[in-house]
């Protein structure tokens, strides 16, 4: 006798749905690790303006605040000059949310990097597993002032379902 497993099933429930609004501008593309990833084809050659959308499945034991300080532990143990310049926490489409900004740099950036973020805790039917989504909006350390507020605007339009 045999048994069956599957993907989505009531054991592993399926990613969420996401979108959000971009720039006209922006052109999306493929990516490896993202659901969504695009970028300002006007940005800096040695630090594109990008925008990812990330999913992980987490168990339903670990905070939003533990796998947000989890991803933040590895972007420092990386680049050991980066430094969380914020967290507060907040929602986006109604779900729990903790919003970051970090400023990057190392050896191996030709330029310092600003990384604003936005984290969303995402239920599942399962009752052992949620989802982290994750918006990661990065540029150039010098064009964070133009380019801050069209983030807050992208992660502002998330919907997730």
């Amino acid at each position: 006798m045999t048994m069956k497993a599957a993907y989505p099933s009531d054991v592993s429930p399926a990613h969420p749905h996401v979108d959000l609004e971009l720039p006209d501008t922006w052109v999306v593309r493929p990516h490896a690790n993202a659901v969504i990833a695009a970028h300002d084809p006007a940005g800096s050659p040695n630090s594109p303006t990008t925008v990812f959308v990330t999913m992980a499945r987490v168990a339903s034991t670990i905070s939003l605040d533990e796998a947000v300080a989890s991803a933040h532990k590895a972007i420092r143990r990386k680049y050991r000059d980066s430094q969380l310049q914020r967290v507060h926490a907040g929602t986006v489409d109604g779900k729990e949310a903790r919003f970051a900004v970090l400023s990057i740099s190392g050896n191996d950036l030709p330029i310092a990097v600003f990384h604003s973020e936005a984290s969303v805790l995402v239920p599942t039917s399962t009752p052992e597993m949620n989802y982290v989504v994750q918006v990661l909006c990065k540029c150039s350390a010098k064009a964070a002032p133009d380019q801050a507020p069209i983030f807050a605007d992208i992660i502002a339009s998330l919907k997730i379902s």
